[in-house]
């Protein structure tokens, strides 16, 4: 995935530096971006680096489509990482995956909603969770 110089896809080798990045981002924003390094497809961006945004994909069932989930470290944010990732991502998926690249955020989250925005992504659909007490 040649997207720029700072950016490439992840394997298991790249573990150690996946796991310091996860170390250094919240819980709730692990939690809501659900970036795995056993995914389907990881990718990561690189400042001086350093990982700073990683998004990773996985089929959504039987379908054509690859759940996408953005994670970027609040001191890289609005520099275009997340915007740049996602694309190189989404390019890497349909070209060699034949995958529809499927975006999902929470509509609190103005951040996330921003960067599908930039991507050039519509909304489709929302799914409402029902949490039992």
């Amino acid at each position: 995935m040649d997207v720029s110089p700072d950016i490439r896809l992840l394997t298991e080798e790249d573990a150690a530096l996946f796991n310091a990045f996860c170390d250094k981002a919240t819980e709730d924003d692990l939690d809501a971006a659900s970036v795995e390094l056993d995914h389907w497809l990881v990718a990561g961006a690189f400042e001086n680096g350093e990982l700073v945004s990683a998004a990773s994909m996985y089929p959504w069932d039987d379908a054509k489509l690859a759940d996408t989930g953005v994670l970027t470290l609040p001191h890289a944010r609005g520099k275009g990482y997340a915007s740049r990732l996602f694309r190189g991502i989404s390019h890497f998926a349909i070209e060699r995956g034949g995958f529809e690249p499927q975006y999902r955020c929470q509509l609190d989250n103005l951040p996330s909603v921003a960067l599908a925005k930039t991507c050039g992504l519509v909304e489709f659909g929302r799914w409402d969770v029902i949490l039992s007490r």
